[in-house]
């Protein structure tokens, strides 16, 4: 199946309404029932921020963080300009991508 990966960079300190940015995020995604999320947390980025890395002195310091999404094409689509709206200032990545469903391949016993 054809779909496509989408990849939302922002920082893991963005609120949207008081809510970080990462949680309101997965919960969109969930309620345009997409097949699923993964949130990544980076040891080191930079970005239009300046850099940031997970040094022991800098614990606390805010990291980048990655949401990865792989859907077909159109479900995707909407959640994107739904985030759009939500967060403008994100840097979204979208890829096209074959989608294997290995569960579809396996015989059921």
């Amino acid at each position: 199946m054809r779909g496509q990966r989408i990849r939302i960079y922002f920082s893991e300190t963005d609120r949207f309404e008081g809510k970080r940015l990462s949680d309101t995020l997965i919960h969109r995604a969930m309620e345009h029932r997409l097949k699923g999320a993964t949130l990544f947390r980076g040891l080191m980025g930079f970005g239009s921020r300046g850099m940031r890395n997970a040094s022991i002195l800098r614990l606390s310091e805010s990291l980048p963080v990655v949401l990865e999404i792989v859907d077909a094409i159109e479900p995707s689509e909407a959640f994107l300009k739904d985030i759009i709206q939500l967060a403008p200032h994100v840097l979204i990545t979208r890829e096209e991508v074959e989608i294997l469903d290995l569960r579809a391949l396996v015989p059921q016993t």
